[in-house]
């Protein structure tokens, strides 16, 4: 599995560079139209645990969990056929394992990203009034935020945490004082006073993907004016982070653990579905008239 994710985060870097060379030749040698525009749209995400003992062993499952994504786009068109795509977007994702029954146990998490797909494009039937394009390319993420909810049978029976469940956030910046005897640091000094912050300094916060899907274009009142409809899917993200070798149990002397312990080796599987506004800007030859 580890394989895997190593293959899966170079090829994505190869196919950035590689797409932002091609790009640039073709820029010099090919008349082109640029289409720029903006993006909305939501999506379908569910967590993958490399340890495929994890969800069994504790009866766990993994829940599919609702987002959504807004940014800008631009499609540099280089021939009929052949497109590159670029995007910056935010997106906002959910992931939650949980565990139903009287020992139940949830864990929520939602997360912001900024992220930079680069997609080549091929046209699968490329008509007058309409286009469906086959799309295929690296996604960059970068983690910015995270926020989470605990809740177990224990914790709602403790003074631990509110009715609510027990909150906390992810800490990427290591606690001036951390405790050498622990790899992951439960924090309390740099969040408000209704949470914690959870620290693990394996945590990834730059992640690779591999996106793969279709978009069916619709000229709106002229070719220059482009309504889009995008169904992508995003493989293999890598890890939210590496586990660290022992927890902290995160209690008080008058209150219990969590009860779960958090697998942070989880990759995200993500379906998107996003509309598009473009406006497109001809090339030379075509201003000219040719």
């Amino acid at each position: 599995m580890n394989s895997y994710k190593k293959w899966i985060a170079g090829g994505s870097k190869l196919l950035v560079f590689g797409f932002l060379f091609s790009s640039s030749l073709n820029a010099q040698v090919l008349d082109h139209f640029l289409f720029m525009g903006g993006k909305v749209g939501g999506h379908l995400s569910l967590a993958h645990f490399s340890d495929g003992s994890y969800l069994s062993n504790n009866a766990y499952t993994s829940g599919i969990r609702r987002g959504w994504e807004s940014g800008i786009s631009m499609d540099y068109v280089v021939t009929k056929k052949w497109s590159f795509k670029s995007e910056i977007l935010f997106s906002r994702r959910n992931i939650e394992v949980f565990r139903r029954g009287d020992l139940f146990v949830s864990n929520r998490l939602e997360m912001g990203y900024l992220e930079l797909p680069i997609l080549m494009c091929y046209g699968i039937l490329t008509k007058r009034d309409y286009a469906l394009y086959f799309n295929f390319g690296p996604n960059v993420s970068y983690w910015m935020y995270g926020n989470g909810l605990f809740q177990s049978h224990r914790i709602l029976l403790s003074d631990l945490a509110s009715t609510d469940g027990f909150k906390y956030e992810i800490g990427f910046k290591e606690p001036d004082e951390p405790d050498p005897e622990d790899t992951a640091i439960i924090v309390d000094t740099t969040v408000p006073e209704d949470r914690v912050a959870i620290y693990n300094p394996g945590f990834q916060r730059i992640q690779w993907g591999i996106d793969a899907g279709f978009s069916f274009h619709l000229p709106i009142v002229d070719p220059f004016k482009l309504i889009i409809f995008d169904l992508r899917y995003t493989l293999g993200q890598s890890f939210l982070g590496r586990n660290p070798t022992s927890y902290r149990s995160i209690t008080t002397e008058s209150s219990p653990f969590l009860g779960m312990i958090p697998n942070w080796e989880a990759s995200q599987q993500i379906l998107h579905f996003s509309i598009y506004m473009m406006i497109g800007f001809p090339g030379p030859a075509h201003r000219l008239g040719f």
